[in-house]
């Protein structure tokens, strides 16, 4: 192991966020990546929605500021915030999140837990909410996401009442 100190500050102190690797992000130079990009997670206080970039060969921090979508309804588009979501990168262009809960202190089945699937694009920078076919997965957090084309995997969780 060795420690990584980036030259500027990036996000705060965060836990149960998630991390993905993008090869690339609009706006960003194509030398700089790849990039981890850190979405959500908690200060202990509070959960956020906000997407950091971390250029990993130069070591830099970008905030990433998601765009209105590119066609009707041409809108801004965001997940509400989250921590405890699972998150992977599909075709080195997009980062699926799932699931989550918007409270640090979430522990029983009378909280609020998600059991919406987003999807951000880091061509167009725009997120927007995926619609799938099929039962919808249950609400739960502290679970896991994987891609093996052309599916993506949901497995194990919490839903606050039976993992």
């Amino acid at each position: 192991w060795q420690a990584v100190n980036p030259a500027d500050r990036g996000p705060n102190r965060l836990s149960s966020h998630t991390a993905c690797v993008a090869t690339r992000l609009d706006g960003l130079s194509p030398d700089d990546g790849p990039f981890m990009l850190i979405f959500g997670g908690t200060d202990g206080h509070a959960a956020f929605s906000t997407i950091w970039a971390l250029s990993l060969p130069r070591l830099r921090w970008a905030r990433v500021e998601p765009r209105p979508a590119p066609r009707p309804p041409e809108r801004l588009a965001i997940p509400p915030p989250r921590l405890y979501h699972a998150a992977v990168m599909c075709r080195e262009r997009y980062m699926y999140i799932f699931g989550g809960a918007p409270d640090p202190k979430t522990t029983t089945a009378d909280d609020l837990v998600y059991d919406d699937l987003w999807c951000f694009d880091t061509q167009t920078m725009c997120w927007r909410e995926v619609v799938a076919g099929g039962d919808r997965p249950s609400k739960r957090g502290s679970t896991v996401l994987l891609w093996a084309e052309p599916f993506l995997w949901l497995f194990g969780g919490f839903d606050g009442v039976a993992e």
